[in-house]
Formats: C-alpha cells, structure tokens, sequence
C-alpha cells in the first residue's frame, strides 16, 4: 500500500533545513518543536490534584537540605 504525504511548502523548507543539521541539532530542534507544542496544551497544576495535601515549609527545608548533601 502506498502512502501518500501532502507536505505544505513550509513544513518542505523545515525539512530541507533540518536535514542540513547534525544527529544532536536536529533532536534538540525536535525537542525544541516538541517543548512548544507542551506548552500549548492546557494541563491541570499536580499540586493542585485532590487527595495531595501541600508541602510544609519544614519538610521543604528537609528536602533542599538532602539535595544539597547529595550534589555535594
């Protein structure tokens, strides 16, 4: 079965351009296309979910000072 692609002239250009790139640059172009996709969808806050209750400032500094041992 043949598939058929109907490719607008602008997506063509991206294509000729993106071919011209290396391995590396043209996955960072495609996250780069893939992060502005993501920050176009509506998405729901995970801190605002039910059944989570909020971080206490306590538990905060605990959590900062443990990654900081840990980087060290």
């Amino acid at each position: 079965m043949a598939v058929i692609i109907d490719l607008n002239e602008t997506l063509l250009k991206m294509i000729v351009e993106a071919e011209k790139l290396t391995e590396p640059e043209q996955r960072e172009a495609l996250a780069f296309i893939n992060a502005l996709n993501y920050e176009k969808k509506k998405r729901k806050p995970i801190a605002k979910t039910k059944g989570l209750k909020p971080v206490s400032m306590e538990e905060i500094d605990r959590i900062k000072h443990e990654s900081r041992k840990k980087t060290k």
